[in-house]
């Protein structure tokens, strides 16, 4: 079941999004929870400071469209870790060609010829490495 969560009027299905478009989406939504955050705070701070109350209407439908976009912010973020733990285990299934190469050669060639063959990569691994290390 795809995951929709709308904005301003604007479906959007998270399921269908790549991960850069998750990340503006979040982006873009946690921006305006800030802005509004900002404006409560500063409604917060009119009635500490001068006593004067911001209109009750708005100050409940800000408050709600900051919830709201917090919950949409976890939404997408469930969903970027979801997609990050699926492409994990999506490069542990995958076997390199590499594997697939000696699994050929073992079967094709004759023992020694494979065994000789696989030493000789060994000590090129190994002549790497100490290259690298030097």
């Amino acid at each position: 079941m795809p995951t929709i969560i709308t904005i301003e009027g604007q479906e959007h299905d998270l399921e269908a999004m790549s991960r850069g478009e998750l990340l503006n989406l979040k982006s873009q939504i946690d921006g305006r929870k800030m802005g509004i955050d900002s404006q409560i705070a500063d409604a917060k701070t009119k009635v500490h400071t001068c006593g004067e109350y911001s209109d009750p209407f708005w100050y409940r439908r800000a408050e709600h469209a900051a919830r709201r976009m917090g919950r949409q912010s976890q939404t997408i973020q469930i969903e970027l870790a979801r997609k990050k733990e699926l492409q994990k285990e999506r490069n542990r299934t995958e076997v390199p060609i590499s594997q697939y190469f000696l699994d050929v050669a073992r079967e094709e060639m004759e023992p020694q010829d494979f065994r000789d063959m696989l030493d000789m990569a060994k000590r090129c691994r190994d002549l790497a490495r100490e290259k690298s290390d030097a």
